[in-house]
């Protein structure tokens, strides 16, 4: 075993705090020289602004062991042939496609990207639809799907929601998505960490992409859950687990992986 793969909202931390059995799960990682990974749907914030706030929050990691939806977005793009894209989200994802060299404009681009934006509004609809009708062959990706993620106490909306708007609106279909369920982003971190599927074990709290993500690439997985439905639990390819603090128990037991 060479990697863990850890999702974050929901898992290390919801909002600003840390969950319970996030540190010392990272430190029993580390003492046993497995390396620690963090692979999020974010789209809202750079990998350096997530890194950050993973050693503010006491989980020391450097930002090459940070992937999300939107420091991937640009090699995605470009993998599809888009070099030039207009993007529906926070000045973030929009420094994430400019350090890939994409070109940011409204006139004409080879695709929409939309990811997760606060304050999205109906003007920021309507301008999406102004720059797609106008765009000859404009494709429309996604960062993510998902309906809504953990934060201060409750669920927000995520960046599913927009994609349904702009989908709706410009009666138009997607052409591919970023982050989880999709292998992308588990193939980047294949690369850089020369990793293969026997080599990692992947763990997150959304069955629907986490999970999904790990039996598309035929990875191990384990399922951080209190509610998982009977139908869910006889998955025998998928370990269930209520908290990293139990996680860190069925380690200790053995009952998670054999690490002799």
């Amino acid at each position: 075993m060479k990697a863990f793969i850890i999702d974050l909202d929901g898992v290390i931390y919801e909002g600003n705090n840390l969950l319970e059995g996030s540190k010392e799960l990272i430190a029993e990682l580390k003492l046993r020289n497995i390396r620690p990974i963090f692979c999020t749907n974010n789209s809202g914030k750079t990998s350096l602004e997530i890194c950050d706030k993973l050693n503010v929050l006491g989980i020391q990691t450097e930002v090459d062991h940070v992937f999300s939806a939107s420091s991937c977005s640009g090699e995605y793009l470009k993998s599809h042939g888009i070099h030039s894209v207009y993007p529906i989200g926070t000045e973030s994802l929009r420094q994430e496609l400019e350090s890939s060299r994409l070109t940011i404009t409204e006139s004409e681009p080879q695709a929409i990207l939309a990811g997760l934006k606060p304050d999205f509004s109906y003007q920021d609809l309507s301008k999406a639809m102004s720059v797609y009708f106008a765009s000859a062959n404009c494709k429309i990706f996604a960062c993510n799907l998902d309906s809504n993620y953990p934060a201060d106490g409750q669920l927000k909306p995520g960046c599913g929601p927009l994609v349904s708007a702009l989908l709706s609106a410009t009666e138009g279909q997607i052409s591919g998505i970023v982050g989880k369920p999709e292998k992308f982003m588990l193939d980047q971190i294949f690369q850089r960490f020369a990793l293969k599927k026997e080599d990692v074990l992947i763990i997150g709290d959304t069955y629907t992409s986490d999970i999904e993500m790990a039996k598309r690439a035929n990875c191990r997985a384990v399922w951080i859950t209190r509610k998982a439905p009977p139908s869910r639990r006889k998955d025998l390819e998928v370990t269930i687990s209520p908290s990293l603090t139990h996680l860190l128990g069925q380690i200790e037991e053995g009952l998670v992986i054999d690490f002799s």
